[in-house]
């Protein structure tokens, strides 16, 4: 019998940052239920391999494997050479940027008792670098795939946060891996948000196995790593345009649009600054321009290898 329960994977598909890598196993060191094993998959490993193994037996008293992305590069390689990889029944998906809380583990395991359950998620809360950006509006942590953070309470969703997410094994005997032709849409992908493929997988999931549940539970929560980089005001406007397409595409999916929370929802506006009112209203409009631009495109399956059938 299988006695590893769970599998963290964690990725490290950009640079393979020693200090990101560090950070996590420390988190996970620091969890109030330790995992059963972690695998940390990276683009390539060089010395990396050595260091993480020595690294790993001063940190952490759990089983680390460090393995090469045997997929297309990108974080969905990565996954996918993670989950062929694992041994626990249910896989803790982790990227190398986000810190879970002390309770991530147990909490994700405990909801895992109930045999109905296949995927659950959690509140993802962005960490600032140095400072946030005085233009940046209030409600738009989203194009960061921040979401969550400020709800309390645990029941049902459609889909999970794929920078905060675990699935039992055999889910991916009924959906498949991660869709590495996404990654290698150089360009065409780009522009999408990262939560859409995962948010593709979900739907195929609840047709295919209509009683497993998708949860999301408060205590399971992430803190993700912004990037300078991230904070661009191009790069939010690319994110809010990514938004508006992955809405067109979506368009009849059970879905709760974090775009429109943020234009829309936000009354606080007395407390923002003009700058801040003039970004929200931009980024609202580039979700409206991506949306209309990928109804135009008529052709919605076809896009970065993602299927809506």
């Amino acid at each position: 019998m299988n006695s590893v329960t769970n599998s963290i994977i964690l990725t490290s598909p950009r640079t393979a940052d020693v200090r990101n890598i560090a950070a996590a196993f420390e988190a996970l060191q620091n969890q109030t239920q330790h995992p059963d094993e972690v695998i940390l998959v990276v683009e390539s490993i060089g010395t990396l391999k050595e260091w993480a193994h020595k690294q790993a037996a001063q940190i952490v008293e759990f089983p680390v494997t460090v393995l090469t992305n045997r997929g297309a590069a990108g974080v969905a390689g990565c996954r996918n050479t993670g989950i062929d990889a694992a041994l626990g029944q249910t896989l803790l998906f982790l990227d190398d940027e986000a810190a879970p809380g002390p309770d991530w583990v147990r909490t994700m395991m405990h909801t895992f008792a109930d045999p109905d359950v296949a995927g659950v998620t959690g509140p993802v809360a962005p960490s600032w670098p140095i400072g946030l950006p005085q233009w940046f509006p209030q409600g738009f942590d989203w194009v960061f795939g921040c979401q969550g953070s400020d709800v309390a309470v645990a029941g049902k969703v459609a889909e999970l946060n794929v920078r905060n997410m675990a699935f039992r094994a055999d889910v991916f005997e009924i959906i498949e891996h991660f869709s590495e032709a996404a990654a290698l849409e150089s360009g065409e992908a780009a522009s999408l948000p990262a939560n859409l493929e995962v948010a593709q997988m979900c739907r195929l999931l609840a047709e295919r196995a209509p009683g497993a549940q998708l949860r999301f539970e408060p205590a399971a929560a992430v803190r993700y790593r912004v990037h300078e980089d991230d904070l661009k005001p191009m790069t939010f406007l690319q994110r809010c345009y990514g938004e508006g397409r992955a809405k067109a595409l979506q368009s009849g999916a059970v879905r709760v649009n974090q775009a429109a929370k943020g234009a829309t929802k936000d009354r606080r506006a007395a407390k923002e600054s003009m700058g801040q009112r003039f970004a929200k209203s931009v980024g609202a409009a580039a979700v409206e321009m991506g949306a209309a631009a990928e109804r135009r495109r008529g052709d919605h399956g076809a896009v970065a290898g993602l299927s809506l059938a």
